[in-house]
């Protein structure tokens, strides 16, 4: 599942970013999760990729509230339909990481 998520997530920011951004944004969040994670729970050893993801999904908040006035100026769906795919992407990684 974390691969299905990676890949509908990093598709897109992939074709703004680049290959080379996304693979750094990604393996920073990546460490960075894991490094918070180990910081704040010692005791529990976890690996894998939903901190990654969560890092992806991240960038694209970051990027709404950053070009909030610049979306929608051609597209006014444009900010409704991003902040649907934000919320229902961390509705589904909770989902993933619970299980």
């Amino acid at each position: 599942m974390n691969v299905i998520a990676t890949l509908v997530i990093g598709s897109g920011l992939e074709n703004g970013l680049g290959i080379w951004k996304i693979v750094v944004l990604y393996f920073i969040s990546s460490f960075g999760g894991i490094l918070f994670g180990c910081v704040f729970n010692p005791t529990v050893n976890s690996v894998g990729a939903s901190t990654a993801i969560f890092g992806l999904i991240g960038y694209y908040v970051a990027y709404l509230c950053i070009n909030w006035t610049v979306l929608g100026e051609k597209n006014p769906t444009q900010r409704f339909s991003l902040m649907m795919f934000i919320f229902f992407s961390v509705i589904i990684n909770f989902e993933i990481s619970a299980t």
